[in-house]
């Protein structure tokens, strides 16, 4: 768009109206033209002033109209209004349709001189952010559900609008939804079309109104009884309730399942069900138990015991009562073995009565019936005694028993009572006697005979007393050593010996695993007896699960990493069979800068007992600042400008940092003057680490000035055809608009013919508008209008045209013209070809090519194709193959038919024939060649033939499959052979006629060789053979076996006798003709015992020929079975000694030793068992290993057991950190030791409660009142005294067992007023008065009492109170080091206490360590380089240190040395050095002030030389009291700069000093004047050798440096470091006080350029440090 100035405007139109060169055009014709006026020269640019950015929705109309227009003004008076245009650029589009960002470029440019020129840019930004907005959105809604626990809810749903876009609404829940019980929250989603979202969210919450649990049931209690009815009155009744307060009374009924049903027995499982009676979807259920059974048994009572005397007849009616009887179901029936009112013989019989009840029960019971004989009739009464069986040993009566006889009544004599023996079986272990009794009456001759069997033999196998059954948990390594008491043995009759497959102490491994113990008798009898020993898995083979804290990112830079502060990485719990693990982490530093730290922590967990199980995990540590600084720009800001179209804006800015400061930069500052428009201000904050941020808001200043043009915007640019008109009404008219505040504006145009040729015409046409009243406000356009034509015409051809030929092989082709058409003008056209033409075989192309009247020019062309339908080819024939075959037939159909092809499509199916020639004939031969021809059925003359060889012979003969091979084969004992074979198989190609063989299979063969044919023939006489050999051996046996013995056998008694443990004979044939012999042999027993299995054996082995028994032959082999060897006890424990800690008893457990025998060991017993409780002093254990044959050996140990009164355990050792620069230490409190003992104390009191116990004494609470001095006595009758309370602990403890009360304890101040003592006179050192206590004035309040709160008051002893007494259980004091609660010192510091119980003692100690430099103000400095000198020596008060070498720093604070005023000190210095001597230079310290730094006012001695120097000094009259430090720096060179100086060669040490004051006089001395100088004392007469050669110590204390270059050296203004940046990790540089001057760590470059330009002349010391090697020193000369 352009905008012209008038005057220039109508000059140009004037001209050209008044020579009629072109058209000219006015919208308003009314307005008069103004006349031109000439002035100077134009110099100066234009201004232009563009209109404010915009931001409008996306798709909006961007026309300046709506936008704004840019507002030019002449550069200076003489200057024209400038003509003012715009170009568009589009930077950026989306995220959504009609979203763009259009960077509006203005321009004004003088209308007289186009180079002067001015720009401003407007950005019209179409964009869509906001989100649509809900109206109306529902509230919160409550109400109560139905019956089915859903509520119906309905809302009036909210209303969305956009300001920009279309949008679309979703809800979660549609309006008129069912809702549960509970709350639901509905929200309404609304989405514009560029993808920005707004919510409306309602709750609805759904009160419960209804019954929605179902019922509780609860059974009746199961029910066992007699068989009866199962009716619920008798076994009880459910009972239901509501399942909640809103649901009714249940319904409640049972279903019974009979689960077994007998005559006596009934059982039931009843299900009770409780539903709900609006809801049976509601319903829960119990089962009862119901057994209605008899299985008790009758309860039945006998008469007693009745005896009774026998009539003449020897006999006695006996009468009874029946037995009581009763039954808890039902009736009883009786039956017995006699009735009462039977006759009893003489003698005792007993009577059995039985009861049965209805179920068939029974129980019964039993008296005896005794007749007393009253006659002398009978034979004595003759009792035998028990058959004996025993073991083999004396017959005598007194062993097997002796019989014995009663006379037959009280009127025969004593009988006589003899035996006789017969023996029926006599063997070793065995012996078989039947004994006949007779006892005979002396006077009657009556007698009575009886037998007694007596048996003397073993066959009972010992009995074994075995242990249980054995579970225990294994050890770490998956196994345990398992202990359990030998088992006990006994016999009926002999010794025992026991073997067993497993010991006590043996380790077993996990699972279960059986032990066998086998005891065998004198006789051979074996018992066994087993157990399991079950070894659970305790065993930890899991390792660590370690989980690592979460990465730690959130710290800045240079804050601590501390675990407290990054995170603890955590070990989860591996079940109770694993340890505990170690928890550990390692730092690998990965980079580290100035605002950056990347830490990679690697924490392991170890298994305390397995350390191969372990686990790791990484946590990164990133300490970065990448948090962008927060900034706060304000509100974008609209003001009015002024009437010179600007306006002065201020605001208000606000940033901050998470890591500190800020750093801001803008595009524009507050109070600076905008012009009309909106200008966007830009704000950009740095912090520390480089991180930005930044923001920006709008300044519009609203324009209340008129000076803006028309705006003119152009109709499209024109493109037609030649000779097209060029009026306005066919190209496009021009449209004018203008703002509101200016007039109607004027619309013109003029045409400027750019190029003109005769099919093209190119015209530029300016539109300009000039407003109405102002005419230097104008604006124009440029519209192009182009008249060509270079578009060539179309043209469309036919289609590809395919068509068959004549018989003459050609084809007349016709087609319809192509279609033609042009834009602008008429066509002609040519072709190759024209329809009708006549065409050949193949493919042809025709080719059209049309022209329009400007000589463009369009081609187009097709294809077309004649096909072949004509004969004009021979048909092809091809012969069937060559062929051999067997005499016979030659018809085709054997021999083989040829393959025909016509000659092309048109021809038709050839004609084929063949002729034979013979060229020979014989009676198994023939030789012949066809002919094979093909011919045109149509065309004679086309034909084709080939040729086919026939051989119609036989001249192979018959071919044999599996021909045997060559036999051999062994003959019999007869030297006959009859071998079998598979016989041969022959086949010929034509025909076999006969196979013929010399031998079969199975034939007789005779010792040699034998050839066997088989012979076949054909047809045509041609034969084959198939031949092998058939060998017979001469093989034959007629020789014994070869036989010989195994050597002597010796072993263990009870070994195995098989032949494959004590050795077989080896036999062979007699000769190699014979078969394998039969091997056996026979055992013959010639000595036995001592022991079992013991014995001496005679093995004969006898081999023979299987077929010829006389060959044969025997052998003799001596087998002994013996032991006399005792058994081998190893790995036997030492003595072992064992602290009880103060148990009573310690169980003590060892690894059991090992036995071993020569043959077999039959047990390992051990006085005292594995694993049992010893109590104090020594114990002796004894182990004794006994074999099978009785051998036994023993072996011993002591165990001791010490320490059973009383063990003292202390805390463990301490770290804590100072937290407190300017004390030198930190307030401990620590835990009392705790004390175990063996004896018990006192822990009740009739009368008291027993509250505790502490530091050894046992506290107790009387259950009454006292007054104090009844209270002192009741302490005392106990055994103890009113409590002594000697500290702050002891008092709060007791005061947290007072259950609100108010207590005596042991204070008073009856003897003296205001002088309290304790009553067991120990001092009165630790108080706790309550407030305004003790009072004097009343001095009869004189004893102490305890209140809830641990505050103590004076008390009138008469009160009653509850009281405490104290009983000493065992006496605990310190011993060594400060109290508990008190400041210890920096150091590590000693703590150590006593206990004391029944005389006997025990210690313990622990270490407090303060650490003070990891906290300390005091700054850390060091020597670099102790290699060559060092402080050897330092004295001063009590501190008297020789330290040596210390690696450039060392901190002594034990002991720390007391300085107090009045006093002057010498303190002493002594230097160290590796060889040669040095001159050092000397300074000390105090930090006399106490605030943690060293001030030049305490600089306190200073002195050089090479030996030892002291000087003297006391304390100043203003100094803090307390622990301070003393820090003493040699160095070479020269003196330290300050306390904080770093040096590069000697060495820094601290001291601990305690500044204390005894009364107020400060002694006024020239000592306490500093700094005070150092003074040679020793070895003064030694000499330095000379200057220190820093050269030489580099080379004898660093490495060398190679690789490393420092270049130029000296330097003046710049130096150069080169060396390897993947071996060196730091470079520091040093001046000659040791004072850091430049610094680089890790990432070293390769070549690192330093500015030295500043630095003072001198020399310097590089220090290099390297990853993998030790650090070394370069020398740098800096001079000018």
């Amino acid at each position: 768009m352009h905008t012209l100035r008038f005057s220039q405007c109508m000059i140009i139109v004037l001209s050209i109206f008044l020579i009629g060169g072109n058209s000219f055009s006015q919208k308003n014709e009314n307005t008069p033209f103004a006349p031109t006026f000439l002035h100077a020269p134009c110099d100066k640019n234009p201004k232009i002033t563009c209109p404010p950015n915009i931001t409008l929705c996306p798709g909006s109309d961007t026309d300046p109209r709506g936008t704004g227009n840019a507002k030019g003004l002449p550069g200076s008076p003489s200057c024209d209004p400038p003509i003012v245009e715009f170009n568009d650029r589009i930077t950026s589009t989306g995220p959504c349709d009609g979203a763009k960002i259009i960077q509006r470029l203005w321009t004004a440019v003088d209308p007289t001189d186009p180079l002067l020129r001015s720009f401003c840019i407007q950005y019209i930004t179409l964009e869509d952010k906001t989100p649509p907005v809900f109206y109306n959105c529902p509230h919160d809604t409550t109400l109560q559900s139905n019956e089915s626990c859903f509520a119906f809810v309905r809302w009036t749903p909210p209303l969305a609008t956009d300001e920009c876009s279309g949008f679309t609404v979703k809800t979660s829940h549609p309006n008129g939804s069912n809702f549960p019980a509970g709350k639901t929250t509905v929200t309404y989603t609304a989405t514009d079309d560029c993808g920005n979202i707004s919510t409306c969210s309602f709750v609805v919450t759904v009160l419960e109104n209804c019954c929605n649990k179902p019922p509780i049931i609860q059974c009746p209690n199961d029910f066992k009884g007699c068989m009866q009815s199962a009716s619920t009155n008798i076994t009880g009744k459910g009972i239901g309730t509501p399942g909640g307060p809103l649901c009714l009374t249940p319904f409640v009924s049972y279903l019974d399942d009979t689960l077994h049903m007998a005559a006596c027995s009934l059982y039931i499982n009843r299900v009770w069900t409780a539903t709900d009676p609006n809801n049976k979807t509601l319903h829960s259920s119990c089962t009862q138990h119901i057994d209605l059974a008899d299985h008790e048994n009758p309860k039945i009572t006998c008469p007693p015991d009745i005896t009774v005397n026998s009539d003449t007849t020897c006999m006695a009616v006996v009468t009874w009562n029946d037995p009581v009887v009763s039954d808890n179901c039902s009736t009883v029936r009786l039956v017995s073995s006699h009735q009462s009112g039977t006759s009893f013989p003489v003698g005792i019989t007993t009577v059995f009565y039985t009861a049965y009840d209805d179920c068939g029960n029974n129980a019964g019971c039993q008296f005896t019936v005794t007749v007393v004989a009253q006659c002398c009739n009978k034979p004595p009464v003759l009792i035998c005694p028990a058959d004996f069986s025993g073991c083999p040993q004396g017959a005598e009566p007194a062993i097997t028993g002796r019989a014995s006889a009663l006379k037959s009544s009280k009127y025969c004599m004593t009988p006589l009572v003899s035996y006789k023996d017969d023996t029926l079986h006599y063997a070793a272990c065995s012996l078989r006697i039947q004994r006949n009794w007779i006892a005979a009456d002396p006077n009657s001759g009556q007698k009575s005979e009886c037998q007694q069997l007596i048996d003397m033999k073993d066959t009972q196998g010992p009995a074994i007393t075995i242990h249980g059954d054995i579970e225990v948990p294994s050890g770490p390594d998956c196994s345990a050593i398992v202990q359990w008491p030998v088992p006990g043995t006994s016999d009926n009759c002999s010794l025992v010996t026991l073997q067993a497959t497993h010991h006590p102490g043996d380790k077993f491994p996990l699972g279960v695993t059986k032990v066998t113990y086998t005891a065998t008798d004198q006789c051979g009898n074996v018992s066994t007896a087993s157990f399991n020993v079950t070894v659970t898995d305790h065993c930890c083979d899991v390792v660590p699960v370690i989980h690592c804290p979460a990465d730690f990112t959130a710290g800045c830079p240079k804050s601590s990493i501390e675990p407290q502060i990054t995170g603890l990485a955590q070990v989860l719990n591996r079940g109770a069979v694993c340890s505990g693990a170690i928890l550990g982490y390692a730092d690998t530093i990965l980079h580290q800068a100035s605002c950056s730290l990347h830490v990679v922590r690697t924490w392991t967990a170890v298994d305390s007992f397995k350390s191969s199980l372990k686990s790791s995990c990484e946590q990164r540590i990133i300490q970065k600042d990448t948090i962008p600084p927060v900034i706060h720009c304000p509100s974008d800001i609209s003001v009015p400008s002024d009437e010179h179209c600007v306006a002065v804006v201020k605001w208000q800015f606000e940033a901050r940092d998470n890591c500190g400061t800020v750093t801001i930069s803008s595009s524009h500052e507050s109070g600076a003057e905008f012009q009309v428009g909106r200008r966007t201000i830009y704000y950009t904050v740095f912090d520390g680490c480089s991180n930005s941020s930044g923001c920006q808001f709008d300044v519009t200043v609203l324009d209340n000035c008129c000076n803006e043009a028309p705006e003119v915007s152009c109709p499209p640019d024109f493109h037609g055809c030649p000779l097209q008109g060029l009026i306005p009404s066919a190209t496009g008219m021009a449209t004018v608009h203008t703002t509101s505040q200016c007039g109607h504006p004027i619309l013109i145009y003029r045409d400027d013919t750019l190029y003109a040729k005769p099919c093209s015409l190119f015209v530029k046409r300016y539109w300009i508008g000039i407003d109405s009243v102002h005419s230097e406000l104008r604006d124009s356009c440029i519209q192009l209008l182009e008249l060509k034509d270079e578009v060539p015409p179309t043209i469309l051809c036919p289609a590809d045209v395919t068509v068959a030929s004549s018989e003459k092989c050609t084809a007349i082709v016709n087609w319809h013209e192509p279609q033609v058409s042009d834009n602008c003008s008429t066509t002609t056209f040519t072709s190759t070809h024209r329809s009708g033409d006549e065409f050949g075989l193949g493919t042809t192309t025709v080719e059209y090519t049309v022209r329009d009247q400007c000589d463009n020019i369009a081609h187009c062309s097709f294809k077309i194709t004649v096909e072949e339908h004509c004969c004009i080819k021979s048909p092809k024939i091809t012969c069937p193959p060559d062929i051999v075959e067997c005499p016979g037939s030659a018809d085709p159909g054997r021999l083989g038919l040829p393959g025909v092809v016509k000659g092309n499509p048109a021809c038709n199916a050839p004609l084929v024939h063949y002729r034979d020639q013979i060229l020979y004939q014989s009676a198994c031969s023939t030789l012949i060649n066809r002919t094979w021809i093909a011919e045109d059925p149509d065309h004679p003359t086309l034909r084709d033939s080939c040729i086919q060889k026939i051989e119609l012979s036989d001249v192979s003969g018959p071919v044999f499959s599996g021909c045997p091979a060559d036999i051999t084969i062994d003959p019999n004992y007869n030297c006959e052979a009859f071998p079998n074979w598979t016989e041969p198989v022959a086949t010929d190609q034509c025909r076999l006629t006969s196979v013929t063989r010399t031998h079969g299979p199975g034939s007789r063969f005779v010792t040699g060789v034998t050839i066997v044919s088989y012979t076949a023939v054909d047809a045509c006489g041609n034969s084959s053979v198939c031949s092998f050999n058939v060998t017979v051996t001469d093989k034959c046996c007629d020789k014994p076996p070869i036989l010989v013995c195994p050597p002597e056998y010796r072993s263990c008694p009870s070994t195995s006798l098989d032949p494959s443990v004590t050795g077989r004979a080896t036999v062979d044939r007699g000769s190699s003709n014979c078969l394998n012999p039969i091997l056996t042999y026979t055992d013959k027993v010639t000595k036995s015992g001592p022991c079992p299995g013991a014995a001496t054996i005679e093995r004969t082995w006898l081999a023979i020929d299987p077929n010829i028994p006389k060959l044969a032959v025997t052998c003799v082999q001596k087998i002994i079975l013996s032991d006399a060897e005792a058994p081998v006890i190893s790995s036997m424990p030492k003595d072992i000694t064992i602290d009880a800690h103060g148990v009573c008893e310690t169980k003590v457990q060892w690894t059991a030793p090992l036995a071993s025998d020569n043959c077999k060991l039959v047990s390992l017993n051990s006085n005292v068992a594995n694993g049992s409780l010893f109590k104090g002093g020594v114990t002796k254990v004894t182990y004794t290993a006994t074999d099978a044959c009785g051998n036994f050996s023993t072996a011993s140990f002591n165990i001791t057991i010490t320490g059973t009164e009383i063990q003292l355990d202390c805390p463990n050792d301490t770290l804590v950190y100072r937290t407190n620069p300017a004390q030198n230490g930190v307030a401990v409190q620590w835990p009392l030791p705790k004390a175990h003992y063996c004896k018990g104390c006192v822990d009740s009191i009739t009368g008291f409660v027993y509250m505790g116990e502490f530091a050894g004494n046992r506290y107790f609470c009387s259950l009454s009142p006292s007054n104090w001095f009844d209270a002192k006595i009741s302490c005392a009758l106990n055994g103890g005294q009113l409590a002594v309370i000697q500290s702050k602990e002891e008092n709060a403890f007791i005061a947290s067992k007072l259950m609100g009360q108010i207590a005596w304890i042991g204070a008073s101040d009856e003897r003296r007023e205001g002088a309290f003592d304790w009553v067991d006179f120990s001092p009165f050192i630790y108080k706790n008065w309550r407030a305004g206590r003790p009072s004097s004035a009343n001095p009869l309040h004189d004893y102490v009492e305890l209140n809830p709160d641990g505050t103590w008051n004076d008390q009138l002893g008469s009160i009653s109170r509850e009281y405490i007494c104290q009983i000493s259980c065992y006496k605990l004091r310190q011993i060594e080091g400060p109290a508990n609660g008190s400041v210890i010192p920096c150091g590590k510091t000693r703590v150590s206490y006593a206990a004391t119980k029944d005389g006997v003692s025990d210690t313990c100690s622990f270490n407090i360590e303060v650490n003070c430099d990891s906290i300390s103000k005091y700054c850390n400095n060091r020597a670099l380089n102790t290699g060559v000198m060092w402080i050897d020596r330092i004295s001063v008060g009590a501190i008297h240190n020789t330290s040596g070498d210390n690696g450039g720093y060392a901190y002594f604070n034990q002991p720390c040395g007391v300085l107090e005023n009045n006093k002057v000190y010498d303190l002493c210095v002594e230097p160290g050095f590796k060889s040669n001597v040095y001159v050092v230079y000397w300074k000390v310290w105090i930090d006399f002030n106490n605030d943690g730094e060293f001030q030049a006012t305490e600089l306190v001695l200073l002195g050089s030389g090479s030996t030892g120097l002291c000087g003297k000094f006391s304390l100043p009259q203003n100094y803090m009291t307390g622990k301070v430090r003393m820090r003493v720096i040699m160095s070479y060179g020269g003196y330290a700069s300050s306390a904080c100086s770093s040096v590069v060669y000697g060495e820094v040490e601290d001291y601990c000093v305690e500044l204390t004051k005894n009364g107020t006089i400060i002694l006024q001395t020239s000592e306490n004047t500093y700094p005070r100088s150092l003074k040679c004392v020793r070895n003064c007469e030694e000499k330095a050798q000379g200057q220190f050669d820093e050269g030489s110590v580099i080379s004898r204390t660093t490495t060398t440096l190679s690789g490393f270059e420092v270049v130029p050296n000296p330097a003046r203004d710049e130096v150069s470091l080169f060396g390897s940046s993947k071996e060196i990790s730091g470079l520091n540089i040093y001046d000659l006080n040791g004072k850091l001057i430049w610094r680089k760590i890790a990432p070293v470059q390769a070549q690192e350029i330093i500015d030295v330009s500043h630095w003072s002349e001198g020399v310097y010391y590089i220090l290099v440090e390297y990853y993998n090697k030790p650090q070394a020193v370069q020398k740098l000369i800096v001079q000018r």
